[in-house]
């Protein structure tokens, strides 16, 4: 079989009529542009000090927003001000403009299955240290009675130790303690 030269060149920009004006867009999302765009997404989507919904605990109003206007301002000859993102959200100049990037469907696919991810990784991390900080809490406790126990606390402790013990087993954290017993016992030997 003969090989042939293929030439995989994309278009650099293409043109759209809006209201009586020819918009430059540039139709694909680089894989450097989509990595920056995730960043920047996953840093405003995760940070409650900049969030302009009270009580929410995730800021995904203004992170679509700034992704909206990130998106104009890259792909796009726009210039925006401040004042016109909202009318340019509301006329659907956004809606339109996507449709004529190619990769829209997969950046979009793409960033909220990282942002799934990085959600899961932060309920998980809060769910183990909220199971380690009750351990040590009934720890200290456990420590502060040592001093002044009778036979009877000593057997009501011996079973709350076991119902934490039970409780820990069927936790996710758990998986973070036999993680480090195996890595303490792979050492030891």
């Amino acid at each position: 079989m003969e090989k042939i030269v293929v030439s995989f060149k994309r278009n650099t920009t293409v043109e759209m009529d809006w209201q009586g004006q020819k918009l430059s867009v540039i139709p694909h999302i680089n894989v450097g542009l989509q990595s920056l765009l995730i960043e920047r997404y996953l840093e405003r989507y995760f940070n409650p000090k900049q969030n302009s919904i009270p009580g929410c605990r995730y800021a995904f109003v203004d992170a679509e927003g700034e992704l909206k206007v990130s998106i104009v301002s890259e792909l796009t000859n726009i210039e925006l001000k401040d004042a016109d993102l909202i009318e340019m959200l509301a006329c659907g100049l956004f809606e339109k403009l996507v449709g004529y990037v190619d990769n829209w469907g997969e950046f979009k696919a793409f960033l909220y299955k990282s942002v799934t991810i990085v959600e899961k990784e932060l309920e998980l991390k809060e769910s183990v240290g909220g199971v380690i900080a009750g351990v040590a809490s009934k720890i200290n406790e456990l420590l502060e009675k040592l001093n002044s126990i009778s036979p009877d606390e000593m057997k009501e402790l011996v079973s709350q130790s076991q119902g934490l013990l039970k409780g820990l087993e069927n936790s996710p954290a758990s998986s973070v303690f036999l993680e480090a017993g195996k890595n303490k016992a792979s050492k030891a030997q």
